[in-house]
């Protein structure tokens, strides 16, 4: 179920060019054309990076889809966004099964998945999948569609974490561990009472404290190992079934972001701790879901979604 992307030919213009760090992010056409507005935004911002954004469609609609594209980029004038198309002959065949509700989620959250499982096969079209770099040099943004940048961020990550290979976005507020990061667990036990043993237990969803909306990747065997990792947990491979594939769930993105992880943290190998960091989109500088913070970007969700006319 990989997505297959159409036309390579942007990533050649990249290669050719020298431009390996760049901004990647996914949605289907109508999603594309009702927030358009975010993309416009980003012409204006101080970021100079190029914003790679996929575009799904169905496998025999991409002749029309193609045309609807360069209709916009000539009518928009987007000089910093890039677009390809992406499909999967695999989806469209699962979502002709499907009923009308089930085929909107599935197709929703695959495009959410998609943004991460299209990485390895960018870096390869770009020659950067058998190196070895970190963030300073070489940064893959994969990031949600509507954030807003204020500000310049690249050289404020390349300077945060430069050594780093992975950098992932948590949400402190919903954690019930303050040490999230280090532990990845949900749950929380304090003794309330000494004579009767009693015991005050707190839990979150580990899926839901991770945030798929902002992740950083640089070309590594680390990276590739997580994204590889990823792919498994999201859209699995021919053995599993339907329901065994992660897309299928609301949350796919931050699961199978949490469950590599953890299948790293895990493997006495690997010494993930060391390749890594974490941003805290509550209270961030550099990106930040509260637009009360000053900071670089912020990102809207749900009814705090800006009029950004």
């Amino acid at each position: 179920m990989d997505p297959h992307i159409v036309d390579k030919s942007i990533f050649k213009k990249f290669r050719d060019l020298g431009i390996f760090s760049f901004i990647l992010t996914t949605c289907d056409f109508n999603y594309l054309i009702n927030n358009i507005e975010y993309l416009i935004s980003y012409e204006a911002s101080e970021s100079t990076l190029f914003i790679v954004c996929g575009v799904y469609s169905l496998p025999n609609e991409i002749d029309n889809m193609r045309i609807l594209l360069n209709n916009i980029i000539s009518e928009r004038n987007l000089v910093k966004t890039k677009f390809f198309l992406f499909t999967s002959d695999m989806l469209a065949w699962v979502n002709s099964h499907q009923e009308d509700e089930a085929k909107y989620d599935y197709l929703i959250n695959y495009i959410r998945c998609a943004r991460y499982n299209l990485v390895r096969t960018i870096w390869q079209q770009l020659g950067l999948r058998k190196i070895e770099s970190t963030i300073k040099d070489i940064s893959t943004y994969v990031v949600d569609f509507d954030l807003i940048y204020k500000g310049g961020f690249d050289s404020v990550i390349r300077s945060n974490f430069q050594n780093k290979k992975i950098v992932l976005s948590w949400n402190s507020d919903q954690a019930v561990r303050k040490d999230f990061t280090r532990t990845l667990s949900g749950l929380n036990v304090m003794p309330l009472s000494k004579e009767n043993n009693s015991l005050d237990i707190q839990f979150s969803h580990t899926y839901t404290t991770i945030k798929a909306g902002f992740s950083v990747f640089s070309p590594s065997q680390i990276s590739n190992l997580y994204l590889i990792l990823f792919a498994n947990y999201s859209i699995g491979d021919e053995k599993m079934s339907l329901y065994m594939r992660a897309f299928t769930f609301y949350y796919s993105d931050q699961l199978s972001l949490f469950l590599a992880l953890n299948d790293l943290k895990n493997s006495s190998n690997i010494s993930i701790h060391k390749s890594m960091d974490w941003i805290d989109i509550f209270s961030s500088k550099i990106i930040n879901i509260n637009d009360d913070i000053e900071s670089l970007i912020y990102c809207p969700k749900g009814n705090q979604a800006l009029d950004i006319n």
